[in-house]
């Protein structure tokens, strides 16, 4: 079985790649199957559309995801309001990393370091940051 957050081979109720809980999209896939049964005992087709994943996980969109974790990410920029670029050395972007360490480490430049932050911060809740090699978060 696969994943329909993240589209990895899982054997279990929990997937080890991306750590969803699978067993309510287990229990609704039997309730469909169950509910796509005639009366007769005739099977009917069905589509199953999936529109998001958990936590804005996209759905089978193909798309290499990086190894870097998006909870870690979105705690690492939270935290960067204090100690900024913390959330782009994590995810490999080191040069803008350490230019956003040293302007916040300035004092006038801390507006800057703030708003770029809050982009980054959307970026990652939104699920459209991506790490040094163009994939997105896990």
């Amino acid at each position: 079985m696969k994943c329909p957050y993240c589209g990895a081979e899982v054997s279990e109720t929990r997937c080890e790649f991306c750590d969803s809980d699978l067993t309510v999209y287990i229990s609704q896939q039997m309730n469909q199957t169950s509910a796509n049964t005639s009366e007769t005992g005739e099977s009917r087709s069905f589509i199953n559309i999936n529109i998001g994943g958990q936590n804005g996980t996209p759905l089978n969109t193909g798309e290499e995801l990086s190894a870097k974790k998006r909870n870690v990410a979105l705690k690492l920029c939270i935290l960067s309001f204090f100690i900024p670029g913390v959330h782009r050395l994590y995810t490999g972007k080191y040069i803008s990393g350490i230019i956003l360490l040293i302007l916040g480490f300035m004092g006038l430049p801390r507006v800057f370091t703030t708003i770029s932050s809050v982009i980054d911060l959307i970026a990652i809740i939104n699920n459209t940051f991506r790490d040094k090699d163009g994939k997105l978060l896990c």
